[in-house]
């Protein structure tokens, strides 16, 4: 038996951009895993090449192989849904999953709008392939007129690929438990084939500090107690019940932080005016201020 497995952790729908909280995510578990395996990671894109990595890792490019620049797009979700240039991209994905099907002992698929495909790719080269999963991608928007509705009909139908594929893995990884309902609702995977794996913590990054350095470099009241949120504003991070809760209350010593941006905050600020408590919306920060 080999002392140290082989593994690829492909993320086909991202470009490696080192300011991505995507990117910063996949590095971590990828750094995490060189524990027990060599561990190679594929982005779609990698616009630097000159990126330093942490000790144990290799870097490959899935659609530029000689690494040249590449867009600085970091999701696919910014790439829209059109049907021909994803169809191109299959074909890309398809290639790179043979060329790396017979290199690794495993291939862990990040998901994307297309969760699986690469995993079915290396499956079908004689490799083994799983998807890790982090979301449904549930539909958000209404349906109201021809153009929302057309993009319906290309998310409907990504989903049913993802899906498919999907099932056709080795495994598909999901956080919670409540990720793995939704993704056998949304995607019809067998709850079989999903297996949950909590999410982990990086003690490198998330440690306590001293509350009073950190409190003064935030410009942030010793005497306050501060209630921080940080991510997106949108149907998957529903503020609502907390600014709900918090009109009931009279607390001038109680602030509420919220960082991060999202189709909801206009609504979270108009809950947030008939609150008592202070409220901060802080919009985006850099990475290097939130790991």
């Amino acid at each position: 038996m080999k002392e140290r497995l082989s593994i690829c952790y492909a993320a086909p729908g991202h470009s490696l951009v080192p300011t991505s909280g995507t990117t910063r995510n996949i590095l971590s578990l990828a750094e995490a895993l060189t524990a027990w395996a060599d561990v190679t990671v594929a982005f779609r894109d990698v616009p630097d090449a000159s990126v330093k990595l942490g000790a144990g890792l290799s870097l490959e490019s899935i659609e530029n192989r000689d690494l040249k620049q590449g867009p600085r797009v970091d999701d696919e979700a910014g790439r829209g849904v059109n049907p021909l240039s994803h169809f191109l991209y299959m074909r890309t994905v398809g290639e790179f999953a043979r060329r790396t099907a017979g290199r690794f002992d495993l291939v862990l698929e990040k998901g994307w709008r297309l969760s699986g495909y690469l995993a079915h790719c290396v499956e079908k080269s004689g490799g083994a392939g799983a998807v890790v999963e982090n979301d449904a991608r549930c539909w958000t928007d209404s349906r109201m007129d021809p153009r929302t509705m057309l993009k319906w009909l290309l998310h409907s139908a990504a989903q049913r690929l993802a899906g498919r594929y999907s099932a056709k893995s080795l495994v598909v990884i999901a956080e919670t438990e409540e990720l793995r309902q939704q993704l056998h609702k949304a995607r019809r995977i067998p709850q079989e084939k999903i297996k949950v794996v909590p999410l982990g913590v990086n003690h490198a990054l998330f440690r306590p500090l001293d509350q009073e350095s950190a409190r003064a470099d935030l410009d942030m009241p010793f005497d306050s107690t501060i209630l921080l949120y940080v991510g997106g504003m949108d149907k998957y991070h529903d503020l609502l019940p907390l600014l709900d809760a918090l009109q009931g209350l009279s607390l001038p010593e109680l602030e509420l932080h919220i960082v991060g941006e999202g189709e909801y905050r206009s609504r979270y600020q108009a809950a947030a005016e008939r609150i008592q408590s202070r409220v901060v919306f802080h919009g985006r920060v850099q990475h290097d201020r939130v790991p």
